[in-house]
């Protein structure tokens, strides 16, 4: 594996002391599909190896998930467990998917390259991805192109690769190699992985293992969750870009360098669409996650910037999430348990909450804009809850203008007509307009969108309203005379 162009083709031409596969000598990918490749060892007569070119993930021709998608594919059906795999596409190299045994992995880099570009740099990490921590001991990182630098420079590059941008990979067991173009440069590589695998047994590479053992589709796996990150690098530097561009307005090279990215953002959306998650595992994924709208608003790894409270009774807790839009603008979600719960009142929940907002506000001292985001599930038969903590309770204590009550679960419904006759249900229960949330993250931020005037104030003052929620339901009426009359019938 390795960026395009870096020998990959060239290194197993070179074992196989003849052409096997093409090599590329334009810009231009020559290999779009993984390409097995079996070459006679040398000196142990009978024993085949299988080499396997794949594409760089930043192919001419082929986007970075259908690479991918080709990857885990082959990989799932040489994995020992592949009886338990049965994809429905990409039937392809099914002759060498027999419990074959992955030996290890061969990680080409151009030491001709002055520093670690973005291409590379997305190699790399979804390289490591792929692999994963337990099987890192079975890759080699190989260095390539020595011919093209000088020597002393070379030496250079590569100890920084050692000490910086390959040091999290050898700290777990990878190992370091330069291929020279010569036959025994190339098997002396080879022979390392041969050694590992015969001295221990072979960890599966992560996507294996959650493809095959844990039944993941590849948008889920580590890898697939990576490529997401590239969007945002991206609109990253367009940022800049145009900041760029505003202080020297004439500057072509700044429009060009705009326009590329351009297309390239273009490119990632349409990579991000193809890598979309089935309806079905979005709705087995939401019932097990209960932060499901924080998570399609953070579109990656959230990052926890709050404390926990006593764990076995609830926990609240704090996610910082920037605007995809404007990476300025933060957001601090906090989520809370449910309402309803059988362990715990929904008064004990404000008053939990109430703490740990006046803790919080120690820290960050200051007024912040207040959303208070109330969801219900839509495919609920129930009738909207109105003992409790409902949003009416939050209108009497002021800050009715912070309250959005959002509808999820759409995609539970049977007929989609119970759910409006449930939206107005809310509505009325609640003298409060509904917003649907759609489960991504464009939904998330519109909904948050919404709410035009938020109230601002600091943590401890919100924390001091909350305390002032009555959970004192009013009694219910008395029934007429009639109708106990009536019950005693």
């Amino acid at each position: 594996m390795g960026p395009t162009g870096v020998g990959k083709s060239t290194f197993i031409n070179t074992l196989a002391r003849e052409t096997v596969t093409d090599v590329g000598h334009t810009l231009e990918s020559q290999t779009a599909q993984l390409k097995p490749v079996v070459v006679r060892h040398p000196s142990e007569l009978g024993r085949r190896i299988i080499l396997v070119d794949t594409p760089g993930f930043d192919d001419t021709y082929v986007s970075d998930s259908e690479i991918l998608r080709r990857i885990a594919d082959w990989l799932a059906r040489s994995s020992v467990n592949s009886l338990k795999y049965h994809p429905s596409k990409l039937n392809i190299f099914s002759s060498y998917s027999a419990h074959m045994k992955l030996a290890g992995v061969i990680y080409l880099h151009e030491i001709t390259q002055t520093r670690m570009l973005g291409t590379a740099r997305k190699n790399l990490d979804l390289f490591h991805d792929l692999c994963g921590k337990d099987a890192a001991k079975n890759v080699i990182l190989v260095t390539t192109k020595w011919s093209e630098v000088p020597q002393a420079i070379g030496e250079r590059r590569e100890l920084q690769l050692r000490e910086v941008h390959w040091k999290f990979m050898l700290d777990l067991g990878s190992q370091l190699c330069r291929f020279t173009l010569d036959f025994d440069s190339g098997w002396h590589i080879v022979h390392k992985i041969l050694q590992n695998s015969n001295s221990s047994d072979v960890d599966s590479l992560q996507i294996q293992t959650e493809i095959v053992d844990l039944e993941k589709i590849v948008p889920e796996t580590a890898a697939g969750l990576n490529l997401r990150f590239t969007l945002e690098e991206l609109l990253e530097a367009q940022r800049k870009a145009a900041n760029q561009l505003m202080l020297d307005p004439g500057s072509s090279e700044m429009k060009d360098m705009i326009e590329e990215n351009r297309q390239r953002i273009a490119n990632t959306l349409g990579q991000l669409k193809s890598m979309n998650i089935p309806l079905d595992r979005r709705l087995r994924t939401w019932i097990k996650n209960p932060w499901a709208f924080i998570n399609r608003a953070a579109g990656v790894t959230l990052t926890k910037v709050g404390h926990t409270l006593d764990p076995e009774t609830k926990s609240i807790s704090c996610y910082l999430v920037s605007h995809p839009c404007d990476f300025k603008m933060r957001f601090f979600f906090i989520d809370t348990p449910g309402f309803d719960d059988a362990k715990i009142g929904d008064k004990e929940i404000i008053l939990l909450l109430a703490k740990w907002l006046q803790n919080s506000d120690k820290k960050l001292r200051v007024r912040m804009k207040l959303i208070v985001l109330y969801l219900v599930e839509i495919d609920q038969p129930r009738k909207p809850k109105n003992t409790g903590m409902t949003p009416s309770k939050l209108k009497k204590i002021d800050i009715d203008q912070g309250v959005i009550i959002a509808t999820t679960k759409w995609g539970c419904l049977a007929k989609v007509e119970t759910g409006f006759r449930r939206e107005n249900e809310i509505c009325n229960a609640y003298s409060k307009q509904t917003h649907r949330f759609e489960d991504s993250s464009d939904s998330a931020w519109r909904i948050l969108g919404l709410c035009r005037n938020p109230p601002v104030m600091k943590l401890s003052g919100f924390a001091a309203k909350l305390r002032l929620v009555d959970f004192n339901d009013p009694p219910k009426p008395r029934p007429g005379f009639f109708k106990r009359l009536l019950s005693l019938f």
